[in-house]
Formats: C-alpha cells, sequence, structure tokens
C-alpha cells in the first residue's frame, strides 16, 4: 500500500534549488531518504526500497550527495573496538 502526500512548495524555493517542478518529488523523497537514513531511522535496504531502487543505485546516490555509507556513531565504533 502507498499514500500518496500532497506538500505545498514555494516557486522561490524551486528556483533557489534549481530544480524542474516534474523532478521535485523525486528530489524531495530522495532528500528525505538520505536524511532518515543519515539519522539512522532507515537501513540501506530500507532507504533503497523506499527510493524502489537497487543497493548499488542507492549507494551512488550516497556518494552524489556525499553521504557515507557508513552510519556509526562513536558509541558504535568503541563497541566494536572492545568486541574486535
Amino acid at each position: 500500500m502507498t499514500r500518496q502526500v500532497t506538500v505545498e512548495f514555494p516557486e522561490e524555493a524551486m528556483k533557489a534549488l534549481d530544480v524542474r517542478p516534474e523532478r521535485l518529488p523525486q528530489e524531495l523523497r530522495e532528500a528525505a531518504v538520505l536524511h532518515w537514513f543519515e539519522e539512522g531511522r532507515v537501513s540501506q535496504g530500507q532507504a533503497a526500497s523506499l527510493l524502489g531502487v537497487p543497493r548499488g543505485v542507492f549507494f551512488d546516490l550516497l556518494n552524489a550527495h556525499r553521504v557515507s555509507p557508513i552510519q556509526m556513531t562513536t558509541a558504535d565504533l568503541d563497541e566494536d573496538f572492545r568486541h574486535a
């Protein structure tokens, strides 16, 4: 099941972001999923699924937006090192 969401977006913002109206829904979707991924709210697989792309394409998207594919906190790293 999917849910359609209507978002009001100022014309000035579209111009400032240099995004075409027909690309806005996809760019908003990508921005939201990348943000959720950075926050640790979704995994790589979940993010790829939400965008309807293979994981490799999601990695390309991460690279294009300069987002690290590894989302670990310093506490996560400390824990990994303790168990290494």
